[in-house]
């Protein structure tokens, strides 16, 4: 059972810059009490992913839990074409494991941080952000959004 709610599961974090969003996730998605050891891989989206020593906690776990490359899983760029493929794989990988009647999915989580002053992510109704809000559930993605203000 998770200590939290039943996952695959998307949040909004809202706050002014050095609130602590991020540090609120990531300790939400490292420490076992909470979010630790639920996911079999992990994606973040930020222009910040290399600067702040935050990610370099996350990063330090994700290498060490998942065996994942921080150049395969860190972009600090948005790249909708990356979200794309990355629920693509997950759909096909997930698929084959209901197949073979597995007991478990693969589980992922997707952040996404500052990206949200940028009207193509957020505010268009063809935004990529749809797919793994509305769709990733359905394939075990977990996705969390933060945002210095909502508008």
């Amino acid at each position: 059972a998770y200590p939290l709610r039943s996952l695959p599961a998307n949040t909004l974090h809202v706050g002014p810059s050095a609130s602590g969003k991020s540090v609120t996730l990531i300790r939400t998605l490292i420490d076992r009490d909470k979010l630790g050891g639920c996911f079999d891989a992990y994606h973040v989206f930020s222009p910040n992913v290399w600067i702040d020593s935050q990610y370099k906690v996350l990063g330090k776990y994700i290498e060490n839990h998942t065996g994942q490359k921080l150049g395969d899983c860190f972009r600090d760029t948005w790249d909708p074409g990356a979200i794309e493929q990355i629920n693509a794989d997950q759909k096909k990988m997930n698929s084959y494991l209901k197949k073979q009647k597995t007991e478990r999915l693969l589980s992922m989580h997707i952040t996404i941080e500052d990206f949200g002053e940028n009207m193509n992510v957020v505010k268009s109704n063809h935004s990529i952000l749809n797919l793994p809000y509305v769709k990733g559930r359905h394939y075990q993605i977990s996705t969390a959004l933060l945002l210095q203000r909502l508008r």
